[in-house]
């Protein structure tokens, strides 16, 4: 079972977020948006999940964790550098695996996962170029039944947010 745990400074600097995130062993993405860290975790299920990961979070008072279960998570293996996560709300709902089945046949998506949680789907998005990501980014702006998406900006790639409606 896969999930992403993200989480939100309330005080701390994004250093002392990731050196506080690393003391649990956990390997933390920076990144630019509506969250500051996100940590990707396999686990054999919730209580698991919970056990090893979110309790340990939840002792780091300067941070607000939401956590997205993947019910479905497709991947590929294309070598280019992760530069965003886009989280993706889909209306109407069941349009949510016609989504779902467009982004993975989609150049440049490197994992899609159906999760549970505000969004529908969580994109992570390779690219070379600040362009190709940009064709990215519109072409999942375009397929049917995207509403919403916001880009988390990985740290050390290219800084910048976007949102569509």
């Amino acid at each position: 079972m896969h999930a992403y745990v993200m989480t939100k400074r309330r005080s701390a600097t994004h250093e002392d977020l990731v050196k506080r995130i690393n003391a649990f062993d956990l390997v933390p993405v920076q990144v630019y948006g509506n969250f500051d860290v996100i940590v990707e975790v396999d686990v054999a299920n919730e209580e698991d999940l919970y056990d090893k990961y979110i309790r340990s979070l939840n002792l780091i008072e300067e941070i607000k964790c939401t956590t997205y279960l993947a019910v479905k998570t497709w991947s590929s293996k294309s070598g280019n550098s992760l530069l965003a996560y886009i989280l993706i709300s889909v209306k109407p709902p069941s349009l949510i695996d016609s989504v779902y089945e467009s982004l993975h046949n989609m150049h440049g998506i490197e994992k899609v996962s159906i999760v549970l949680g505000e969004e529908d789907i969580i994109a992570s998005v390779a690219a070379v170029r600040e362009e190709e990501l940009n064709r990215i980014l519109e072409s999942i702006a375009g397929v049917d039944g995207v509403y919403r998406t916001s880009t988390l900006i990985k740290v050390g790639g290219l800084i910048r947010k976007s949102s569509v409606l």
